[in-house]
């Protein structure tokens, strides 16, 4: 999938909310987060529960990738009807990027929620919209070789229902099912708590049975020890502290330049991805960005974490003196913004965007 598809794909998500159309206006639910006495004052949000995961080093990338949704707007797509050619969005609907690159963390974290998953006993059950007892899912977190439901379970239930020829070991408030060496659970692991489950993912770069499990039993240390992840460092929680919780979310850390390869789930390329790449390579928000956080809010009548507050939210570093100007943020991510609600704040090495309404403005 090339960038314009996600971007397509994202618009789509986020249209039944209409959300460029109804954005505007300062909310209330953030404090001041300031920076100094002659800097911008940044928001601050609470923490959001996936910031919890991703690690602040790479397992498989040269950077660390993470998306994350609420799984109620996953299964509430999952019925639509393909749109027919002529409601399909239009290569216009990317001009708003601020709205719709949450969608490629939306569309990765699908993806591996639906095909990364086989082979777990409890795949298809787990995160279905007819869960048993014992499982409440609520969000999804995918990043560097785990995948992370956020929820209520009891561990129990999977030790009673989904243990068979798995180790069972107890690491902290986690319960550990680790698969056996040789036998068909080998290169599987997940680990339950009364609030996640969290499963180890196999990939080009992590194939081997011990690193599966090692990727695992690392996430879990480092969500104990409080370290070793992305929000551990101040770089890293003032973008998750400036952005908040969210119902979709595209995160790079180090990216050290945003590229159009790093946008990719695998498809071929075509000559619409090279069209695109020189615009990403191009564009000034993107091509000296080190890490970003990009995310969208939906209020509680959306089914959102949001509140009464719908809002789209841009946090990013970069190299010092190489920060994109407020004209060329404006221009770049919200492109369709001729009321001016856009509310932009820069320092020399950080930028962060957003637009803002209420729950009563949305159509």
């Amino acid at each position: 999938m090339d960038r314009r598809q996600f971007i397509q794909t994202s618009s789509v998500l986020l249209s039944g909310t209409t959300l460029a159309g109804c954005l505007g206006g300062d909310s209330d639910e953030s404090e001041d987060n300031g920076t100094d006495a002659a800097g911008p004052e940044f928001p601050a949000y609470d923490l959001p529960g996936y910031s919890a995961w991703p690690p602040n080093d790479p397992r498989t990338n040269d950077f660390v990738l993470f998306g994350h949704l609420n799984i109620e707007h996953l299964h509430g797509t999952a019925g639509d009807e393909e749109e027919s050619p002529d409601e399909a969005p239009t290569a216009a609907d990317d001009e708003d990027v601020l709205l719709s690159l949450p969608g490629y963390g939306f569309i990765i974290t699908a993806f591996w929620f639906q095909l990364g998953l086989w082979g777990y006993p409890w795949e298809g059950t787990l995160g279905s919209e007819n869960e048993p007892d014992g499982m409440a899912t609520e969000a999804l977190t995918m990043t560097e070789g785990t995948f992370v439901f956020h929820g209520e379970y009891d561990p129990s239930v999977f030790a009673n229902e989904y243990a068979e020829g798995f180790e069972e070991r107890e690491t902290n408030e986690f319960t550990v099912f680790e698969g056996r060496d040789g036998e068909n659970t080998e290169g599987f692991a997940y680990a339950v708590s009364e609030n996640a489950v969290v499963v180890a993912l196999s990939s080009e770069d992590i194939e081997e049975h011990d690193e599966i499990v090692g990727t695992l039993d690392e996430a879990l240390m480092n969500r104990v020890d409080e370290a070793g992840r992305i929000v551990d460092q101040d770089d890293g929680e003032w973008l998750y502290e400036t952005t908040g919780p969210a119902d979709m979310v595209t995160g790079f850390w180090r990216v050290e330049g945003l590229e159009e390869e790093d946008l990719q789930t695998g498809d071929e390329e075509s000559d619409e991805v090279e069209e695109e790449a020189a615009s990403i390579e191009d564009n000034p928000v993107f091509a000296n960005v080190d890490s970003f956080i990009s995310m969208v809010v939906l209020p509680e009548s959306e089914g959102g974490v949001g509140g009464d507050t719908v809002a789209a939210r841009f946090a990013a570093l970069y190299p010092e003196g190489e920060v994109p100007s407020e004209d060329e943020l404006r221009e770049e991510l919200m492109a369709s913004d001729p009321d001016g609600d856009l509310d932009v704040m820069t320092t020399d090495d950080r930028a962060h965007v957003m637009i803002e309404g209420i729950d009563d403005d949305v159509q």
